[in-house]
């Protein structure tokens, strides 16, 4: 029994041929001997495979392959977090339908509540007054103009907003204010509230302004803002509040 020819360059000996290198293979290939081709074949690909050639080519495959898998990771983080907003929005608040229900709130009370409802559940991004121009519930003694609440009577009034906001890839100063306005539309008094992060972020301002007269205006103004930072819109994540406590110290109410 003849010991199969087995050496470098070369592949087990078929019969009827000698140890041949690649070159080799192609002189049986190339008369048409059944076999030799495909012995060609999977003598390049090893050959390729070992390489620094193809250890190269596999590498960037892998690069690739990972690029791919990172930013298909971040898109279901977006498609999951649209997800849920769209969820939660889902649910409609039940004042929206007492907003005509002024019976339900006292005769000595002054009241309104607002929310911005954004686009798509997002307000445009960026800084500026936010336009909460929607009520939410009844309102007594104040009216929606130009997304602000205007206030009809002087005395004083306790202010709250709420606004929420999404996660960001870079950390930065989230710096915004409720704003009270005078008549002629000049700063009367204001509120801020800053922080510094990256996660999604829900925050709160509450305050109290005493307005000598009638007129005076009440809005929501972001003042710095990382780009592309959403403000969720909806009344299940903003929410703007006016309440008069009284209106001079000798009629408490």
């Amino acid at each position: 029994m003849t010991t199969p020819n087995v050496g470098p360059g070369s592949v087990p000996n078929v019969p009827g041929a000698q140890p041949v290198n690649l070159l080799g293979l192609g002189a049986h290939a190339a008369k048409g001997e059944p076999g030799w081709r495909e012995q060609i074949d999977g003598q390049w690909k090893n050959r390729a495979n070992n390489s620094g050639i193809g250890a190269i080519f596999n590498a960037i495959g892998s690069i690739i392959s990972n690029v791919t898998s990172i930013i298909g990771s971040i898109g279901d983080l977006f498609d999951i977090a649209n997800t849920q907003g769209a969820k939660i929005d889902v649910i409609e608040d039940g004042q929206l339908g007492l907003n005509s229900r002024v019976d339900l709130l006292s005769p000595m009370e002054d009241y309104g509540a607002t929310y911005a409802a954004g686009e798509g559940g997002v307000f445009v991004n960026g800084t500026g007054v936010k336009n909460f121009d929607r009520q939410t519930g009844p309102m007594v003694g104040c009216h929606l103009s130009g997304g602000r609440i205007v206030l009809e009577d002087q005395g004083l009034w306790e202010i709250t907003a709420r606004m929420s906001f999404s996660w960001t890839a870079l950390s930065g100063d989230l710096i915004w204010y409720v704003r009270i306005l005078r008549p002629d539309g000049s700063i009367f008094s204001q509120q801020v509230d800053r922080c510094t992060t990256k996660e999604e972020t829900t925050r709160h301002i509450t305050t109290t302004v005493v307005v000598p007269t009638p007129n005076y205006s009440v809005e929501v103004y972001v003042s710095t803002i990382v780009g592309g930072r959403e403000i969720f819109g909806g009344p299940t994540h903003n929410r703007l509040i006016v309440h008069h406590m009284s209106r001079s110290t000798a009629n408490p109410i």
